[in-house]
């Protein structure tokens, strides 16, 4: 029994819809709104889902897209020598993100971070290049760790730092 003064909040899990294998979760508060769009990491089939009968009720029904995650290599521009790879996505199996990455994405909100600033500006677009995506989800899926070897190795050869991918090996791991 819950302290006096202390909120329970009642979480409730759904499986996906299409593949019944992911399950999203929600709490009570969550039929204030009424529709909310919701993506399966396992799938990606984009779900719209409207909640009844007090939020213990969810109706999925499909958007009709479709979220492939993806692995990307980056390297900032005014450092070519410095290269990152981010786990992204690809709506509906498209792979041509030059505006998406370049331009349209904010790179604080790419990079999860609070502010990035380059030469004085802050949250200055255009400051990553994509050097090549895979999808590792989806149709067109590839295995994650042969995507990310990939990955390194590339940035490997462009960096001119062969010792990386011989770290990471060593190391035991993709980190």
């Amino acid at each position: 029994m819950p302290r006096a003064g202390v909120r329970v909040k009642r979480i409730y899990a759904h499986p996906c819809a299409a593949c019944g294998k992911h399950d999203f979760a929600f709490h009570e508060e969550h039929h204030t709104c009424s529709e909310y769009q919701w993506v399966c990491d396992e799938c990606g089939i984009e779900m719209r889902i409207k909640f009844s009968d007090g939020g213990t009720v969810a109706a999925q029904t499909p958007t009709g897209r479709r979220c492939e995650r993806t692995l990307a290599l980056f390297r900032i521009r005014s450092a070519p020598r410095i290269m990152f790879v981010y786990e992204g996505c690809a709506w509906d199996g498209s792979l041509d993100h030059d505006y998406y990455y370049h331009e349209g994405t904010c790179p604080t909100n790419l990079m999860r971070c609070e502010e990035i600033i380059a030469n004085g500006e802050q949250d200055p677009h255009g400051i990553f290049e994509l050097v090549a995506e895979h999808c590792i989800t989806g149709p067109k899926a590839r295995n994650r760790g042969e995507v990310l070897d990939e990955l390194v190795g590339l940035a490997t050869t462009q960096t001119g730092m062969a010792n990386v991918a011989n770290n990471r090996h060593a190391e035991g791991g993709s980190g």
